[in-house]
């Protein structure tokens, strides 16, 4: 297994009203919605095609998410197999004008699949 050397990817999004709970904070089940979507972008372009994800090591916030922050979410590939890739996923909210707040790093396994849902083989 070796890691990619591609650079690390990230995107934006922002926290909106439709994100929120009944008590106001952002839910973790839309912030983890959001990681899954990035790895999954990932994912298909590091592997050429579909994939699924097949574990998720520790979801844990370590701060609240606000209505209106704008988060950054960063994927890093950690290890890369015949079949399958490791991220490391990581979301930080800005607060205020510069200030980066880590809200959640979790690592996640997928595996690449054909059309049928059986693993296959890929070569970055």
């Amino acid at each position: 297994m070796q890691a990619n050397t591609a650079p690390e990817t990230a995107i934006q999004v922002t926290a909106g009203t439709d994100s929120l709970d009944a008590h106001g904070r952002v839910s973790a089940g839309w912030l983890f919605g959001q990681l899954d979507r990035l790895a999954t972008q990932v994912g298909e372009v590091l592997t050429h095609g579909p994939i699924v994800v097949v574990s998720v090591n520790g979801f844990q916030l370590q701060v609240p998410v606000h209505d209106g922050e704008t988060l950054t979410l960063r994927a890093e590939c950690l290890r890369q197999g015949k079949s399958s890739l490791t991220l490391k996923l990581c979301a930080e909210a800005l607060r205020g004008l510069d200030v980066n707040v880590m809200v959640t790093e979790v690592i996640i396994t997928l595996v690449a699949v054909d059309l049928q849902g059986k693993s296959r083989i890929f070569s970055c």
